[in-house]
């Protein structure tokens, strides 16, 4: 057995340079206003579902950051991610990895509960989790699990337990056994994906059902009002085109923080788009709202340190699907590079967001550990782009450049357009509504697509794991793209225990996939957000979410 090193002191500092440097607008991120909190209050958030309705948002379905949002702040994990990035003990008190990373045994705390009052007991993980790989639940998130021992055979649908997963209820812990090491995989249980579900609620709900009641919420649990252990409870059921509403949860232990929520509720209003839903933001005393394309400028003017623009650890990149005979595979690599040195990046950054984020020159961001300055992808160059479009040798295709309408993405389109007319190239947008989005991109009909990956965990495995290795085609790895050597990086690098060796096999792997050109990074994210003057202590993770558990308002 062997100890664990919790902080992540490469991300803390890199994180921390990156919220007290100025941004390329000049403006500092900002930070926590610091003053007593207060306890009541409402806050409206219309940032978050500023495009639409989200896909899900039970925990083992969640796909996206708005997704994920709700399940954060309804359900607590073994781990949780910091502000700062750092991983910390949640639910567990205690992480105990064996010296080769197979067996983890996590110690649960004894004051966790439910906000129905029951006990979190280990065997709520584990019948969590045996739902998330149970293939009639198709959760396109359950590949998470799959380092567990006896996940294939849970999705092959041979059994329904994982083998991996031990839950002693009465010692409090829970023991996982890998298939194959993973030397993060304490920071991996923190996605809301490996969340407790209160198993005693669906044995009752699944009893009720065989008397001949409705208790089927097996696979409808994101139906009702869900039950959890987070800082917030669901008030009422989704309210599809309108809201989601959450409340203080009574029961709550008080977290890593030691403390409940102090807001009284958070309303989560759902919009048809940015637009719209920030002059809805504009005329609500307690919002936060989402800053729309070419706003950012304005909005920081009238409204200085209430804008909130945290570095995130995301990238938004344009995507080739590898398997199109008009854009991917190894025939189609000078078209691609010419593809992307015509993008012109900074546009993007100057004229969508207002100069507020950063040109990306790679796909894995400057805070994530390991990421070195020196994978850098060239710079616009025209004469070279028409160069290899000869040396090529086609006739270039009529390129469609899809993406979801609503979320800021036609001007970038537009931008790109333009660009490619100035090498030969006739590009057409292609807006699509979100789901038929998400459907072109995951079913291989989209040519080429805007992306947008904002980290699961903190760790440089799932930029590159998930987006780029064989094993991930047909989940997140909506590009298609697949080679031996990047599997074969990728699995060295998760069994690796030296992270140095660790990340630097990472890298190896993107700069193959940066060589291969399957992306056009565009930009590294920030929140880009806007609270209401007396909103205090908004807080947006590295990964996207807010820390709505520490927002209080003054009134």
């Amino acid at each position: 057995m062997r100890g664990i090193q919790w902080r992540s002191m490469a991300l803390v500092l890199a994180m921390a340079m990156a919220l007290g440097a100025c941004s390329s607008s000049g403006t500092k991120a900002a930070a926590p206003t610091g003053g007593a909190p207060a306890a009541g209050g409402a806050v409206v958030d219309l940032q978050n579902f500023a495009a639409g309705d989200p896909t899900h948002i039970d925990p083992a379905l969640a796909d996206d950051v708005q997704s994920s949002q709700i399940a954060e702040l309804l359900y607590d994990g073994l781990t949780d991610t910091t502000a700062d990035g750092s991983i910390r003990n949640a639910v567990a008190e205690a992480v105990t990895p064996s010296e080769d990373a197979k067996r983890w045994i996590f110690r649960l705390r004894n004051d966790v509960h439910f906000d129905n009052n029951d006990v979190v007991r280990a065997s709520d993980f584990k019948f969590a989790w045996e739902r998330v790989a149970d293939p009639k639940l198709a959760s396109k998130v359950a590949y998470h699990l799959a380092p567990i021992q006896g996940f294939d055979d849970v999705q092959s649908g041979s059994t329904t337990a994982l083998s991996g997963v031990v839950a002693d209820d009465n010692a409090r812990t829970l023991t996982v056994t890998l298939s194959t090491p993973r030397q993060d995989f304490n920071t991996v249980v923190s996605l809301p994906v490996f969340s407790p579900l209160p198993k005693q609620v669906f044995d009752a709900a699944s009893t009720q059902r065989q008397a001949g009641g409705s208790g089927n919420i097996y696979e409808k649990w994101e139906t009702g009002v869900m039950v959890g252990n987070g800082p917030f409870r669901m008030s009422k059921p989704w309210e599809s085109g309108r809201a989601i509403t959450l409340a203080r949860s009574g029961s709550y232990y008080g977290g890593a923080s030691n403390h409940k929520a102090y807001l009284d509720t958070v309303e989560f209003r759902i919009s048809k788009d940015v637009a719209s839903a920030y002059t809805d933001f504009e005329g609500i005393s307690s919002a936060v709202g989402r800053i729309p394309a070419g706003r950012y400028s304005d909005v920081k003017a009238r409204r200085g340190d209430d804008v909130v623009n945290t570095p995130l650890l995301g990238t938004e990149f344009w995507a080739f699907n590898m398997k199109s005979p008009a854009v991917g595979g190894a025939d189609n690599l000078k078209l691609r590079q010419a593809i992307a040195l015509a993008t012109n990046k900074k546009d993007v950054v100057d004229k969508v967001w207002g100069g507020s984020r950063t040109v990306a020159t790679s796909f894995v961001p400057p805070a994530m550990p390991g990421y070195d300055a020196s994978l850098v992808q060239p710079d616009r160059n025209l004469d070279r782009a028409r160069t290899l479009l000869r040396e090529w040798g086609k006739t270039p295709p009529a390129l469609k450049i899809s993406f979801a309408t609503g979320a800021n993405h036609e001007d970038k389109a537009t931008i790109l357009q333009q660009n490619l007319k100035e090498i030969g190239i006739t590009a057409t947008p292609d807006p699509m509504d979100r789901s038929s989005y998400r459907k072109a991109v995951q079913t291989g009909a989209a040519d080429f697509f805007w992306r947008n990956w904002t980290a699961d965990y903190v760790s440089y495995d799932n930029f590159i794991a998930p987006n780029f290795t064989t094993a991930s085609i047909g989940k997140d790895n909506v590009t298609n793209y697949s080679a031996v050597k990047v599997d074969e990086l990728v699995k060295a690098a998760q069994s690796e225990n030296d992270s140095t060796i660790r990340n630097g096999l990472y890298r190896e792997a993107e700069k193959r996939v940066l060589d291969d050109q399957v992306i056009i990074p565009l930009d590294w994210t920030t929140a880009g957000m806007v609270k209401s003057s007396n909103v205090h202590d908004l807080v947006v993770k590295p990964l996207g979410y807010v820390a709505y558990a520490d927002t209080w308002v003054r009134r």
